[in-house]
């Protein structure tokens, strides 16, 4: 279903465009009168979201220019709040007249009100949009548990790591006594390295559970992913000092754990610069779902 959104209120507009989008509506826009009435012929929409108030052409003068030529439903959405002006404009050929401010959801079940009184096809592709949402919802649900079982092998494996790391550490002490000064503070860092990303995947568990309930578009969820892109830089500074600590004061260099961290460090930077991509644009999308509810 197309619908042509004419406001000059930008603002508005840009939410409107937003929700309907979301909705599976496609969205065309106009910024004035004259606009209008000249998307209302070329676009062929399906239906007309019009506010009164408009530069160049005024929306009553639109309603009749269009009523001249076409049955497109026309849904006034104005502040004008006047009964003698609501008249006028059902009157010049508008189906329905909404008040501004108005909420979000009785717009939308006007417009599917104006769907079902123009014919079955809309019905029908609610139907089917309802049935992709189900399908959907139900994959996203098989995905977050088989992403709870993969984080639950990665935590008891990291624990098995964590318990064994002294161990081993003190056996290559044993084999190498040139390095044994190095098992405890060495098995600290990676004991401490394990724990940063047990954190993470802690996180990433709570994350899931805001996915599942669709509250993922919160500063709670920013708070979260920032305690991941925490985690990520104390793990890859512990790389880098025990990297540098290796190459500078261990005779030998360290051999082939050099390489590890230094993949580890690679790694851990670019992990770091996903999840601050990710954030800029959850942030985003929270700012736009802001400014919406602000709009509306």
């Amino acid at each position: 279903m197309k619908i042509l959104v004419a406001d000059d209120d930008a603002q508005l507009q840009r939410a409107l465009r937003i929700t309907l989008a979301s909705r599976g509506y496609d969205v065309v826009a106009a910024r004035d009168g004259a606009e209008a009435i000249e998307l209302a012929a070329s676009a062929h929409p399906d239906l007309l979201l019009l506010d009164l108030g408009m530069p160049n052409v005024d929306g009553m003068d639109v309603i009749r220019a269009v009523r001249a030529w076409s049955n497109v439903p026309i849904l006034v959405l104005s502040g004008r709040t006047d009964s003698a002006e609501k008249v006028e404009a059902l009157d010049a050929g508008a189906d329905d007249y909404v008040t501004k401010p108005f909420a979000m959801d009785e717009l939308l079940a006007r417009i599917r009100a104006r769907a079902r009184a123009t014919g079955g096809a809309e019905s029908e592709r609610s139907i089917d949009n309802r049935a992709t949402s189900i399908d959907t919802r139900s994959m996203t649900t098989l995905a977050i548990r088989l992403l709870r079982v993969a984080l639950v092998a990665l935590l008891l494996g990291s624990v098995l790591v964590q318990v064994l790391l002294p161990a081993l550490a003190y056996e290559e002490g044993r084999h190498v006594p040139e390095v044994a000064y190095l098992v405890v503070p060495y098995s600290l860092a990676g004991i401490l390295f394990i724990a940063c990303g047990q954190v993470a995947l802690v996180v990433v568990w709570r994350l899931l559970s805001m996915v599942n309930g669709r509250v993922i578009f919160t500063r709670g969820a920013l708070r979260l992913v920032g305690v991941i892109i925490a985690c990520a830089a104390v793990a890859t500074a512990l790389s880098a000092g025990v990297l540098i600590h290796l190459l500078g004061f261990v005779p030998g260099g360290g051999g082939p754990v050099v390489y590890l961290l230094a993949a580890s460090i690679a790694g851990g930077l670019a992990f770091m610069l996903l999840m601050v991509v990710l954030r800029g644009l959850l942030e985003a999308a929270i700012a736009d779902r802001t400014e919406l509810d602000e709009v509306i």
